[in-house]
């Protein structure tokens, strides 16, 4: 069984002729369907994207000292090294890490799980039906009508 890294590896191979300009030559009914096929694939990708985010946070919580994850790379926050890593802003790095953090799964103090507080956001989200932004927007709504 392929790990998660050859698969994304595979995909990237597969997607790689298409970002060399083949959808110029589709038709105009072949574009419109490739551009709503492409962000479906966005949206998958930045729900993976969330949920990494998400689990670097939660192994780089401050609590865990010299264990957490950003330490062990040189950093002192979850944010830091997903910026490091990814390349992408501190801005970009807080915003999954928030909307992630948001939607994650937890546990208990005894191991039993614990569901999202969420629930209809984070299937929204890995679905496709949303994107982030709205993800985000959903969230922050919510978390202000909690308090």
């Amino acid at each position: 069984m392929a790990t998660s890294a050859e698969r994304i590896e595979w995909a990237v191979q597969q997607l790689r002729p298409v970002a060399v300009d083949e959808f110029r030559a589709a038709g105009d009914d072949e574009l419109c369907g490739f551009a709503a096929q492409l962000e479906g694939l966005g949206r998958l990708v930045d729900s993976l994207r969330v949920a990494v985010a998400a689990e670097v946070g939660e192994r780089s919580r401050v609590e865990l000292g010299a264990d957490s994850l950003a330490q062990k790379h040189g950093h002192i926050k979850g944010a830091h090294l997903l910026e490091y890593l990814t390349r992408i802003s501190g801005a970009e790095a807080s915003r999954r890490l928030r909307l992630g953090a948001a939607l994650r799964t937890g546990t208990t103090l005894t191991g039993e799980p614990l569901p999202t507080v969420f629930p209809a956001v984070a299937d929204a989200l890995v679905t496709g039906e949303i994107g982030v932004d709205a993800a985000l927007g959903i969230v922050r709504c919510l978390d202000d009508a909690r308090r």
